[in-house]
C-alpha cells in the first residue's frame, strides 16, 4: 500500500509540474491564457489529484492483464491530455506528454515483479529495464551538457524537468534490478540443508547430498577435489582417514574404495540438480586426473545461489 502510494504520486506529478514550472518560472510567457494565470494551482491540484487515483487504481489491479488493461488508457488520456494542454497553454505540457510515456514501464515492471514470475522471460524483462534506464541517463547528460554550455535557453525550468528524470531513471534501474532477482530461482544451502525458492528439499535430496553441494558453493570457483569433499563430509581433519592426508596426483582412484563411494554420491547429486533444475556437476576432460583436477559445480541459468559455510575444523 505505502509502495503504491509512493508510485502514484510520483507518476502523477508531470502534468502539475510543467504547470507550477510555466506559472512561476523565470521566463513565464505573457501570453498565458487568463484562466491558467489565474488558477494555476487549482489546475495543478486537481491534475495531480485526478492522475493520483487514476493510477493509485491501476496499481491495485492483481492480475497483469488487468493491469495493463486499466493502466494503457490511463496512459493514454493523461498524455492526450498533456498534448491538449501543450497546443492550447503552452509548449512546455508536450514535456509531461513524454514524461507520462516514458515512466510506463516503471509500473509495468514493478507489477511484474509482484506476479511472482520466473523464468527467462522476466529476466529478459529485467534486461530491457537496464537498457532503458541507460537511455534515460544519456538523455539526461546530454541536457546537463546543453545547461552547462548554455546551449539550453531555459536552464531553470530544464533542471526542473530533469530531475524527474533522474529519479525515474534511478527508479527504473532499481525496479530492473529487484525484477532479475526475483525472476532468479532462488536456492539456499546450509552445511545439512537444502532450500529452492523457498522450500525446503532437503528430505528429498537427503544430508549428505546437501553437505557435498554446500562444500561446492562455498570452495573456491566452485571446484573439490576428493580429500576436500572427504573434508566436508567428515566435518573434522581428525576424523579423515590416514589415505585421505596423502592423497595426491600419484593415487590411483580405482583402488581407492572412498573414492567410488564418493564418484557414486556426486553422481547421485548430479541426476538430482538436472532434476531441480538447478545445475550439474561436472569433471575435467581427462578422467585419470580426476583427483588432482576434481569436479566443478555449474549453475544453470536464472539461479542465484546463497550459500552459509560449514564450522570451520577444529
Amino acid at each position: 500500500m505505502a509502495l503504491n502510494t509512493i508510485l502514484a504520486a510520483f507518476l502523477a506529478l508531470p502534468l502539475p509540474l510543467v504547470a507550477l514550472v510555466i506559472r512561476y518560472g523565470p521566463l513565464a510567457p505573457p501570453s498565458l491564457p487568463a484562466w491558467f494565470l489565474e488558477w494555476p494551482g487549482t489546475f495543478a491540484a486537481a491534475a495531480f489529484a485526478l492522475s493520483f487515483v487514476l493510477f493509485f487504481a491501476s496499481l491495485r489491479r492483481a492480475s497483469l492483464s488487468g493491469f495493463l488493461a486499466f493502466l494503457i488508457p490511463v496512459e493514454g488520456a493523461l498524455i492526450a491530455g498533456s498534448v491538449a494542454a501543450g497546443l492550447a497553454v503552452h509548449r512546455d505540457f508536450f514535456t509531461a506528454a513524454f514524461q507520462y510515456a516514458l515512466a510506463l514501464p516503471l509500473p509495468f515492471l514493478i507489477n511484474a515483479r509482484r506476479a511472482g514470475r520466473r523464468g527467462k522471460p522476466i529476466i529478459a524483462l529485467s534486461r530491457a529495464g537496464y537498457v532503458l534506464a541507460a537511455f534515460y541517463a544519456q538523455w539526461i547528460m546530454m541536457m546537463g551538457y546543453a545547461i552547462s554550455t548554455r546551449a539550453e535557453p531555459r536552464p531553470i525550468e530544464s533542471i526542473v524537468y530533469n530531475v524527474y528524470n533522474l529519479v525515474l531513471a534511478i527508479a527504473l534501474f532499481l525496479a530492473s534490478r529487484a525484477l532479475g532477482l526475483s525472476g532468479k530461482h532462488a536456492v539456499e544451502t546450509g552445511p545439512d540443508s537444502l532450500f529452492v525458492d523457498g522450500k525446503d528439499v532437503t528430505p528429498a535430496i537427503g544430508a549428505r547430498k546437501a553437505r557435498i553441494l554446500n562444500a561446492f558453493a562455498t570452495a573456491p570457483e566452485r571446484t573439490l577435489r576428493c580429500p576436500e569433499l572427504q573434508l566436508a563430509l567428515a566435518g573434522d581433519e581428525a576424523a579423515l582417514p590416514e589415505e585421505c592426508h596423502s592423497c595426491g596426483a600419484d593415487t590411483k582412484a580405482a583402488s581407492c574404495g572412498r573414492y567410488r563411494v564418493t564418484y557414486n554420491g556426486i553422481l547421485e547429486l548430479k541426476k538430482m540438480l538436472e532434476f531441480l533444475e538447478i545445475g550439474s556437476i561436472a569433471s575435467g576432460p581427462n578422467r585419470r586426473l580426476v583427483l588432482s583436477e576434481g569436479w566443478r559445480l555449474i549453475l544453470f541459468e536464472g539461479i542465484r545461489l546463497t550459500a552459509k559455510k560449514n564450522k570451520a575444523p577444529r
